[in-house]
């Protein structure tokens, strides 16, 4: 008996001397994030800072910016903590508008990702392309809530644009892949439907030509980490925290119809713009 608890304090000291201590996870308070962001973002329309709306729709029509694009670049080593290295460079990019019930602004987000330290960012075209809003601003994973200044290039086929962001401080970019194949895995990291800082992971799935706005022949790449509204201008990432592609679409295969309603939800289908169409807006070629 002595001999057993003997061997039973050892076994007891080995374990608390070699386990690790768990740090304590990030809980995120989604209602604290939007309030935030209309808080600030009312800030911004009040003192003159944000920039009205219809300048950033008129700005759609830029089809290349004049800077080089950032260079490939890795985020950090091959499957080693994606979340937290890329997180940081991952915003909400905030559409502000009245509703017409009260005289308080709204936010409604989407995301982006940021491409450089003076603050050019990554979003979907049809995150802007929307004339209800008041604004637009952005917010860092720190609490920075910044306005967005100008749209510097677009292509509304592609569902791409670049975007620059106000604010002093530099900020922390992700680069750019120059390559994906099917088969590779692949993360997002985004805000669907208000649910901020959301992780899914999945695979490449398939290439393909795709068409958009009577627009025929548009390169496409299928995922299949789940993400669904909000989750626009998303950066999917190779475990190299590269980008490969940004979020743009989903597309879902019911088994049939009946009565004009689709049943049977079969499959959804992620589809994302590929690192090309990202790159060309830079406008000077590319490394």
């Amino acid at each position: 008996m002595i001999k057993f608890k003997h061997t039973l304090a050892i076994c007891l000291l080995t374990l608390f001397a070699v386990s690790p201590v768990l740090a304590e996870p990030d809980y995120i308070t989604d209602r604290d994030i939007r309030v935030s962001i209309e808080q600030a973002g009312t800030t911004l329309i009040n003192d003159g800072t944000a920039v009205d709306n219809a300048e950033f729709i008129a700005q759609l029509e830029r089809e290349s910016a004049d800077i080089a694009p950032p260079p490939e670049g890795s985020l950090t080593n091959e499957g080693q903590d994606i979340y937290e290295q890329a997180a940081d460079s991952v915003i909400v990019v905030a559409g502000l508008y009245l509703c017409g019930r009260c005289d308080n602004y709204h936010a409604n987000s989407a995301t982006g990702f940021i491409a450089t330290e003076d603050g050019i960012a990554v979003t979907n075209y049809h995150v802007i392309d929307n004339a209800k809003n008041a604004t637009l601003v952005a917010r860092t994973r720190d609490g920075r809530v910044v306005p967005v200044l100008e749209v510097l290039a677009a292509n509304k086929a592609d569902d791409v644009a670049l975007i620059r962001l106000g604010g002093d401080e530099p900020y922390t970019p992700l680069p750019i892949a120059r390559d994906a194949k099917v088969g590779q895995r692949v993360h997002t990291i985004s805000h669907p439907s208000g649910r901020y800082y959301c992780y899914s992971c999945g695979e490449v799935a398939r290439f393909f030509m795709g068409h958009n706005h009577g627009q025929h022949n548009i390169k496409r790449i299928q995922i299949t980490a789940p993400f669904a509204k909000g989750s626009s201008g998303g950066p999917i990432l190779n475990d190299a925290g590269q980008v490969i592609a940004i979020v743009t679409t989903t597309d879902s295969v019911y088994y049939n119809t009946e009565n004009g309603q689709q049943k049977n939800l079969q499959m959804t289908f992620y589809n994302t713009v590929p690192y090309e169409s990202i790159l060309k807006l830079f406008g000077k070629a590319v490394d």
